[in-house]
């Protein structure tokens, strides 16, 4: 579903109106040049992999929190099953 947010921001028109069918229609024409930028768009998505962003606010601390645990774990388990360094 498209919707433009500008004309309606509550996104109502798909389904309380009529014309949305007719201005689905009279933009029809814009599918092909969309879809080739956002081709050009995502061509170099894998050279530039997705990074969280840094917020600060109570649910962000608390996942940041729980992603800091697992990795402390994760380096506490290959520190044990590494050979202790001889002398």
């Amino acid at each position: 579903m498209i919707v433009n947010l500008r004309a309606d921001p509550y996104e109502r028109a798909p389904y309380e109106s009529g014309m949305y069918i007719r201005w689905y229609a009279d933009l029809l024409w814009l599918f092909v040049p969309v879809q080739q930028q956002i081709r050009a768009l995502y061509a170099d998505y894998q050279k530039y992999p997705h990074q969280d962003g840094a917020s600060l606010n109570a649910a962000g601390i608390n996942y940041q929190s729980i992603k800091l645990m697992q990795t402390l774990q994760k380096l506490e388990s290959r520190e044990q099953s590494m050979p202790a360094p001889s002398n």
